[in-house]
């Protein structure tokens, strides 16, 4: 919300919604859905159609941030196939993709890097994928 004065008797409200960025899983089956700024604002029965599920270890304003940031950046041929994702760490980021496979992100600096690099390295064949380190992806069969 952005509040304002206009001269002479004038006030003036701008309110912008939240959109959710992800949904945050918690104990239950209810879920969180938080915004691009890594802000839990409204809770749910259920994550909505199309809305990745995250799961957070520690659930404080830097993890919910880094998430956001790495699903922002996640490019439309990775979010196809994503399934959830999981934050163990700051630095340790997983995104969990269907077919059992798994992309190691590691930590959401240089998320956008990290993106075009596993677009072209989940073209291979494999079932672990790691763009932690982006200058030198590898991945496992």
């Amino acid at each position: 919300v952005d509040v304002s004065r206009a001269w002479p008797q004038t006030v003036v409200i701008t309110v912008t919604e939240r959109r959710a960025a992800y949904a945050l899983s918690g104990p239950g089956t209810a879920v969180d859905l938080v915004d691009a700024s890594g802000t839990p604002f409204r809770t749910v029965p259920s994550a909505p159609d199309g809305l990745l599920t995250v799961t957070v270890s520690v659930r404080d304003q830097r993890t919910l941030g880094d998430a956001a940031t790495v699903v922002a950046a996640l490019p439309a041929s990775i979010r196809e196939h994503t399934t959830s994702m999981s934050v163990e760490s700051v630095d340790r980021i997983v995104i969990h993709l269907d077919g059992s496979r798994t992309l190691i992100w590691g930590s959401a600096q240089q998320s956008e890097m990290k993106a075009q690099v596993a677009g072209a390295l989940v073209q291979t064949r494999a079932t672990v994928y790691d763009v932690s380190a982006p200058s030198h992806p590898a991945t496992r069969p």
